[in-house]
């Protein structure tokens, strides 16, 4: 009997360090990394999230991400995400083209749509770029939709 329970303890010792060892996989990318933004970007995102979110100052950190590549950490033109760490915040875009940066205030389909639209009359955006920007932000709006109903 107790030698049955060294086996078992044995046994488990043995599956669990086995376990343990395995590589894990791989996953693309920390889910920490963010795209390094400029000071002067982030302060426009800070007062705008200030003036939307009524608040007196913003002590919650802002996470950004590249919506074209996930795994791209290098802030150049294109097309972003970001969203303060509050579980209640929503995801909001901003586009860089040419060195402008363009916030979206908008969170709604309808919303996002009318200041692309806006953008793109402002900014003269090629007609590739236009169309490759509204298909991102087309899986972006999918995705906050899914993500809440």
């Amino acid at each position: 009997m107790i030698q049955s329970k060294r086996l078992v303890l044995l046994l488990a010792i043995a599956l669990s360090g086995s376990a343990y060892s395995q590589q894990k996989p791989k996953y693309a990318s920390s889910p920490f990394k963010q795209v390094d933004v400029p000071d002067s970007v982030l302060r426009r995102i800070n007062l705008a999230i200030k003036r939307r979110e009524r608040l007196p100052q913003n002590t919650f950190p802002i996470y950004v991400f590249n919506l074209a590549k996930h795994d791209d950490y290098v802030f150049k033109d294109g097309i972003y995400s970001y969203k303060l760490s509050s579980p209640h915040a929503e995801r909001r875009i901003f586009i860089v083209y040419k060195g402008a940066t363009t916030i979206f205030n908008g969170v709604h389909v309808d919303d996002v749509l009318r200041e692309y639209v806006a953008f793109v009359e402002k900014s003269k955006l090629p007609t590739a770029t236009t169309i490759r920007y509204l298909n991102i932000i087309g899986k972006h709006l999918q995705e906050q939709y899914d993500a809440n109903h």
